[in-house]
């Protein structure tokens, strides 16, 4: 009898062990659904809030500077490196704005830089290609603006505002220099040289009496003027 009454308490007591054991495996595994859930929610969360955040910088960006398509996918791949975004947050990014009319934004690119008084149409088209616009977009935007720009005109003030820098004392040499640097045409620097935007016997005449402050011979003076 006795022996009968042990093997129940024993019985009894591995139930209650048994139970208990599935209890606490219920709520280990309620704890960690809670975990595993709760950290899907923030990585979620963590994905969607860098796209908004991708979009919201790729739309401030088109907006306040004339960019092209690949400018922002370059400052985005950047921002996303620094803030840790998800590999795919440029491609979703970019894919959002795929609206984006980029021949439209490098005509309005060369609008704006190329109302600058002195800058020839060269310097316009390596300025759109440093925008990273491509080819096909950077030659429809000069298209677009063909004709609304005088580049002779902006040779010779280019030329004059080279003289005005230098305080009227301007050697041809110098000036010639200063236009192809601009990526002015031959005959636009030529036409600009030929013109009244500089009086080149005044510009001499200053630019010898500086070189005469130092001891020099007629031939050096010469050299410095030409």
């Amino acid at each position: 009898m006795k022996q009968k009454s042990r093997k129940d308490r024993q019985s009894g007591s591995a139930q209650l062990t048994a139970r208990r054991l599935f209890e606490g495996g219920l709520v280990l595994l309620t704890v960690l659904g809670i975990v595993i859930g709760g950290n899907a929610i923030r990585e979620h969360r963590r994905v969607v809030g860098a796209r908004e955040q991708a979009v919201a910088a790729a739309t401030d960006l088109i907006a306040t500077t004339y960019v092209s398509r690949a400018g922002v996918e370059d400052t985005l791949a950047e921002q996303a490196l620094a803030l840790e975004w998800p590999e795919d947050t440029v491609d979703w990014a970019m894919e959002q704005l795929a609206e984006t009319d980029w021949t439209a934004e490098a005509l309005e690119a060369a609008l704006a830089q190329g109302t600058e008084e002195d800058i020839s149409e060269k310097a316009l088209e390596n300025r759109l290609m440093q925008l990273q616009f491509t080819t096909a977009e950077t030659d429809a935007a000069l298209s677009g603006v063909s004709g609304r720009f005088d580049y002779d005109a902006r040779a010779v003030s280019s030329l004059k505002h080279c003289a005005e820098d230098l305080d009227g004392s301007l050697s041809r040499r110098d000036g010639r220099s200063h236009l192809e640097q601009a990526l002015f045409t031959e005959s636009q620097v030529q036409m600009a040289l030929d013109s009244d935007a500089v009086n080149w016997q005044t510009a001499a005449e200053k630019r010898a009496g500086e070189l005469l402050q130092d001891p020099l011979s007629r031939k050096g003076l010469e050299a410095g003027l030409s």
